[in-house]
């Protein structure tokens, strides 16, 4: 279901590559699919488009830095 989300997302961002909604759900469809890396450039461009003010991309990236001691 990931895969097909991210696809559809990929087609919106196709056409606008800084559309904020679609950055942050391709964004959160790659953390949900453990895609550390991919998460981390989405979310950093996010915080690129918006001059570093968008808190959720600020938190998503600081909590996908710290190490869980679970």
């Amino acid at each position: 279901m990931v895969s097909v989300n991210l696809m559809q997302v990929s087609k919106a961002l196709a056409i606008n590559d800084k559309y904020l909604e679609g950055l942050s759900v391709r964004g959160n469809l790659e953390l949900k699919a453990d895609d550390w890396l991919k998460a981390k450039d989405t979310l950093k461009s996010i915080l690129q488009i918006t001059d570093g003010k968008d808190n959720y991309a600020t938190l998503a990236l600081v909590s996908s830095t710290i190490p869980c001691t679970c």
